[in-house]
């Protein structure tokens, strides 16, 4: 009997003995306790931001894998310092508390790993750091204000809207990043679709304006129904529409000059209230500076979108390149009929005079953004899955984006 209760006896010590660790160092235990402060920044809107692919050209090991849910998988930096993965969100917000999975295998790669934030892609300020290697496998390193181990966390003086894990010092695999966080302005985060009754105050909320470009002409775009064609995309005019059920479709406008943008607003059509699954699946906005060859800059589906009748949605992303040609496509609808009223490229009254100067070499030059390009004639209306960076910048003078007059 006295060996029964030894053994129990060291059994509780050792259990207690764990829970003093957990409180003081990290936590390596898969499941872990719900987040109570902050949400998901991921669910919460963001959309992901660095390297689409990893190691040798790798899609697989790029940036989607650091936040997809499956310790399986995991994000291969291209070399040390050398790309990033990260989300960047609508307005800024501050961390609460930040998980992360080592890839397995390759626990010493982990060293040195950072969470910085930024308000720009450029200048990164970083809010955890000395990390150590990790000891386990599959297991999830939790960090808070309080609770960082050996790790220092540097609590932030401001928001940032964008927020990545990086590593300078060794290769950096890692196979889960989770990062949570509450809006910097005290606001309620969300975790859908947030609408808005003009184009301007939907630009306004991420931080952008509505260009004032003047687009030269509408170029092309795939067939649709009767005063339903893809034209009515770019007319300022939320009353028209582009309809069809004729796919994959596209739309491509011509500015009169290179545009640089950080950031789109959409909006729904008439009676997509009373018609539901018209919003496109599979959509992205892409920039040429020759009509021919095509940079991904932003993409969705549906979920972009709510079920109402002329409402106007947003969406930022870093600042890209300036571009002369802008292209919109979707694969389809879930109801085999889609729809959308308006498309609005946003951006900031100064960029854009600046960047209406630029030659097509600024796609080298713009900060964050990564440049993988079609080649594909724009009459294919080809889709690529690309999820977009984004960022948002300070406010600017609200302007509209109106088709020239003829």
């Amino acid at each position: 009997m006295k060996k029964v209760l030894a053994i129990l006896l060291s059994l509780v010590i050792a259990s207690a003995m764990s829970v003093a660790v957990f409180a003081n160092t990290l936590s390596v235990d898969y499941d872990l306790p719900a987040v109570t402060n902050g949400v998901n920044l991921v669910d919460a809107g963001g959309t992901l931001i660095g390297n689409e692919e990893g190691w040798g050209g790798n899609a697989a090991a790029g940036r989607d894998a650091a936040f997809d849910g499956d310790e399986t998988t995991f994000f291969d930096p291209l070399g040390v310092g050398d790309g990033y993965a990260g989300v960047q969100m609508d307005k800024p917000y501050i961390l609460t508390e930040i998980r992360i999975m080592p890839r397995s295998g390759f626990l010493d790669r982990f060293a040195g790993s950072l969470i910085q934030g930024s308000n720009d892609g450029e200048n990164w300020t970083t809010i955890l750091e000395n990390f150590l290697a990790a000891e386990e496998e599959y297991a999830f390193l939790a960090f808070t204000p309080d609770k960082t181990g050996d790790s220092e966390w540097t609590k932030q003086t401001e928001g940032y809207t964008m927020f990545r894990y990086f590593n300078e010092t060794n290769h950096g695999d890692v196979a889960e990043v989770e990062l949570y966080g509450v809006p910097a302005d005290g606001s309620a985060a969300t975790t859908g679709p947030v609408p808005y009754d003009d184009a301007d105050s939907a630009a306004a909320a991420i931080g952008s304006a509505t260009l004032i470009s003047h687009y030269a002409e509408f170029i092309e775009g795939s067939s649709g129904n009767n005063n339903e064609g893809p034209e009515m995309l770019w007319d300022d005019d939320v009353t028209t529409k582009f309809c069809t059920s004729a796919f994959p479709l596209y739309s491509i406008i011509k500015l009169d000059t290179p545009c640089a943008i950080n950031g789109i607003v959409m909006a729904t059509a008439n009676d997509n209230s009373s018609y539901n699954g018209r919003s496109p699946d599979g959509w992205v906005i892409s920039g040429s500076n020759d009509g021919v060859n095509w940079t991904p800059l932003v993409s969705g589906d549906s979920d972009f979108f709510e079920e109402e009748d002329f409402t106007y949605y947003a969406k930022a992303i870093a600042p890209t390149a300036a571009y002369l040609y802008y292209q919109f496509e979707a694969e389809g609808a879930a109801s085999g009929c889609f729809q959308v009223s308006e498309v609005v490229l946003c951006g900031q009254v100064g960029e854009f005079a600046a960047a209406s100067t630029t030659t097509a070499t600024a796609e080298t030059e713009a900060p964050a953004v990564d440049t993988t390009t079609t080649t594909s004639s724009p009459a294919t209306g080809d889709i690529i899955a690309v999820v977009a960076v984004a960022a948002t910048v300070s406010l600017g003078a609200a302007v509209v984006l109106r088709k020239k007059d003829n």
